[in-house]
């Protein structure tokens, strides 16, 4: 598996990726306490305006000079991190991680601490 920097024309392709997974808890805010409640989901693919959503940040985070790595097999896309490079924090010494995707048949091959990787090195860099 190879890494790149997707060109803003190739931005539309993250939704190759294959989504798919099974959510077994998520957070809740309750009088303020934000805290981890048991909850089961299988989502099998994105969500048509959640994508919508995400490819539109993904143009914006790259015209604004930020960077969006993609992971390759050969030629077809089976991950994916984007980095803003607007600093934050009360130092300005933070860059956010906007997405990070791995395709279900990839997982736990090591492509997503190689791409939080590239994305951290990244930021260092902005």
């Amino acid at each position: 598996v190879l890494t790149r920097e997707l060109q803003i024309h190739e931005i539309d392709r993250i939704e190759e990726i294959q989504r798919q997974e099974e959510i077994h808890s998520q957070y809740k805010l309750k009088d303020g306490i934000l805290t981890v409640v048991e909850y089961t989901d299988h989502v099998k693919a994105f969500d048509k305006g959640e994508l919508i959503d995400i490819l539109y940040r993904q143009k914006k985070i790259k015209s604004e000079g930020g960077l969006v790595i993609g992971a390759f097999d050969g030629g077809k896309i089976v991950g994916v991190v984007s980095i803003e490079s607007k600093r934050r924090g009360f130092e300005f010494k933070y860059c956010k991680m906007d997405i990070l995707y791995v395709s279900y048949g990839y997982r736990q091959l090591g492509i997503g601490r190689k791409l939080v990787d590239l994305g951290k090195k990244a930021a260092k860099n902005f």
